[in-house]
């Protein structure tokens, strides 16, 4: 538990464990039951960079999954009107000025690299990190901080 300000706040509420995706990192959890499940995971350093050709699309769908499903954001009004002008402004830009094979390819390059730079840019820092058992109480700045790496460079 952490204590600011007078209220207390459990470090799981505010980093809560990430479900397995893609398979996790090896050995964690239990085995997988389905064969190819199993294959994917002893193979899934070969398949992080293609993996994160996807994750652009993902998190765009995610960002609008989340403000059409979580009615008590606020100001989620004004972010799905924005978030609505910009793709399908983007898109209307794209369609208007390119042909369409050009737009469409043009629309997956840039989906692509957007996830490989942004998984570029977060996933160093958890390489090699310590895995924490479940039963350890860890607070939130050694979970944040103290456990990822220092990369240079």
């Amino acid at each position: 538990m952490e204590e600011d300000r007078g209220v207390t706040v459990s470090a799981q509420a505010l980093d809560p464990p990430v479900p397995r995706a893609g398979g996790g990192p090896a050995g964690a959890g239990p085995p997988p039951r389905c064969p190819f499940a199993a294959w994917f995971q002893r193979r899934q350093g070969w398949a992080f960079f293609p993996l994160l050709t996807l994750e652009g699309l993902a998190l765009h769908v995610a960002s609008v999954q989340t403000l059409l499903q979580q009615k008590t954001i606020p100001h989620r009004r004004v972010e799905l009107s924005l978030i609505t002008v910009r793709l399908s402004g983007f898109l209307v830009a794209l369609f208007v000025l390119l042909p369409p094979g050009k737009a469409a390819a043009f629309v997956g390059v840039q989906l692509a690299v957007f996830g490989v730079l942004l998984g570029g840019s977060f996933a160093p820092n958890h390489k090699g990190m310590p895995l924490v058992p479940a039963n350890m109480k860890v607070d939130f700045l050694r979970r944040q901080v103290l456990m990822s790496r220092n990369v240079r460079g």
